[in-house]
């Protein structure tokens, strides 16, 4: 699992995270958490409870905006058939390094193209069991709350997330 200090994020997961109310796994699990303006822009979309707490997070400061010039992202947009924002996203989780936090699987493999390591939402709330900022139960009823609202995850990935989720827990239950 990628670990870091930094992270740039895209829209989806922040957005996953809070509605699921898991959003402070970022700012425990991460020293710095970075979105570009166009996210930003996408995750205040709405009037919902969520995007009050991502608001929030952002006048905090815990989650920094950046308003940049991007060379290259027309091009980019161009060539691998992603988003805008998950441009942006990769292309300033390249210039400040560290993990981008991405669910498209598109973005995900630009991203490693770049030599950008991507994690998922499942992978954040993953490692809030390893570094036991979540209980298994706690993964579980987080995981099933985003399905239940409509987050997109096949039955495999699911079943390898709760096997490895119940691996983790189990392993840290019994460490000496």
């Amino acid at each position: 699992m990628p670990d870091g200090k930094i992270v740039t994020c895209d829209s989806s997961p922040i957005i996953w995270l809070a509605k699921a109310s898991r959003l402070h796994l970022l700012r425990d699990l991460y020293e710095e958490i970075n979105i570009p303006d166009r996210v930003h822009k996408e995750i205040l979309q709405g009037e919902s409870a969520d995007v009050i707490i991502l608001k929030n997070a952002v006048e905090e400061g815990w989650i920094r905006v950046h308003d940049l010039e991007y060379e290259g992202i027309s091009e980019l947009l161009e060539v691998s058939g992603i988003h805008s924002g998950e441009a942006e996203a990769i292309l300033l989780a390249k210039k400040l390094g560290g993990i981008l936090v991405v669910d498209d699987m598109e973005a995900s493999a630009t991203a490693r193209v770049f030599g950008i390591r991507p994690l998922g939402t499942v992978g954040v709330l993953l490692k809030g069991i390893a570094d036991e900022l979540l209980s298994f139960t706690e993964f579980e009823e987080a995981l099933n709350n985003m399905i239940d609202l409509g987050f997109r995850l096949s039955v495999e990935v699911y079943r390898k997330a709760m096997e490895y989720a119940r691996e983790l827990s189990d392993e840290l239950n019994h460490k000496p």
